[in-house]
Order: C-alpha cells, then sequence, then structure tokens
C-alpha cells in the first residue's frame, strides 16, 4: 500500500465533515508558504475553552516574524468537541491567510527579487512602514526576542472594543 505524505493516517481522523478534517493541515501549509519557513511551535497558537458542554477555540498568528497578520485571531463558532471547535476556528484563519498570500503575490508580481542582506523585502515595503502598519506584531516581536520565546497569553492580551464613534479602541494588558 501507500503512505499518506501527511504522516496522518486515514484511521486518526474521525467522520465527519471532510472539509473540516483538513483546514489545519491547509492553515499550516498556508502558513509555512507565508513565512517562507518550516512553521514554528510560537507561529499559530490553538486555545480552546469549554462553555456551557460546548468548546470554542481561537486561532492566534504569533510568531510571524513582525510580518503583516501577526497578533491577528480568529474565534470559531462552538462546538460539541474540541477537535471541531478547532477546525472551525481554523476556517477563518485559512482565508485569512490566503487573502495575506493573495496580496503578497499580487503586490511583488512575478519580477520580485530579493534585496540586500539585512533588506526587509518580504512586503516589498521599507521596515519602518512595516512597523506602523503592524504595532502588535512588532511590540510582539520585541517581546519575544527579549524574553527568548514567545509571550503567553497571560502575559500579553489585547482586547478590540468598539468606541464612541467610529473606530475600535484596542486595549493591551
Amino acid at each position: 500500500g501507500s503512505a499518506v505524505a501527511s504522516g496522518a493516517g486515514v484511521m486518526a481522523l474521525p467522520a465527519g465533515d471532510p472539509l473540516l478534517e483538513d483546514v489545519r493541515s491547509k492553515l499550516n501549509h498556508a502558513v509555512m508558504s507565508y513565512l517562507k519557513r518550516p512553521i514554528g511551535k510560537g507561529d499559530v497558537l490553538m486555545e480552546c475553552v469549554e462553555q456551557d458542554a460546548e468548546f470554542f477555540a481561537t486561532v492566534t498568528f504569533a510568531g510571524f516574524d513582525g510580518k503583516v497578520g501577526s497578533g491577528e485571531r480568529f474565534q470559531g463558532d462552538g462546538a460539541r468537541t474540541k477537535k471541531r471547535a478547532e477546525s472551525l476556528a481554523s476556517l477563518p484563519a485559512l482565508k485569512r491567510m490566503q487573502e495575506l498570500l493573495n496580496i503578497g503575490q499580487s503586490a511583488l508580481g512575478p519580477s520580485h527579487r530579493l534585496g540586500a542582506a539585512g533588506e526587509s523585502a518580504s512586503d516589498g515595503l521599507p521596515q519602518h512602514m512595516l512597523e506602523i502598519q503592524n504595532p502588535k506584531g512588532r511590540l510582539q516581536e520585541l517581546l519575544q526576542k527579549k524574553l527568548r520565546r514567545s509571550p503567553t497569553e497571560a502575559e500579553l492580551a489585547f482586547r478590540t472594543m468598539a468606541a464612541e464613534g467610529p473606530g475600535h479602541r484596542v486595549e493591551l494588558s
């Protein structure tokens, strides 16, 4: 017989929606394509809580090397199992990752080449513009360097709330 390339045998997957079964591995592959490196332990954080006999999962793009998308969180709908809740939270995260990949490809175009060593060619923008564009990601990157690990949810939490008037207010705790 032939081996499954992903290393996950068919027996490991419970019966259910095949679209949801595969979404987490698709998300991991998309993240690797976006970061242009193997996915690390702190790159995509999955948090799952049980509330009123339902599981709710949140996916956080954490260790993204300061790239656009770092710090973004995606909440899934409630589910009866932890695995399904994680898959439901992975769906909007995968959609966003595909958007980021498409933006990167169209912005860079076919003639894009990497700049000199030390230049940030990942988004085609100067480093100081990337920092302005993604302050949450920059903060996480600085904390990661200082701590020599990814900050935990307890150490760094962002909450976005509706504000009076237009826009949103973000609290950092």
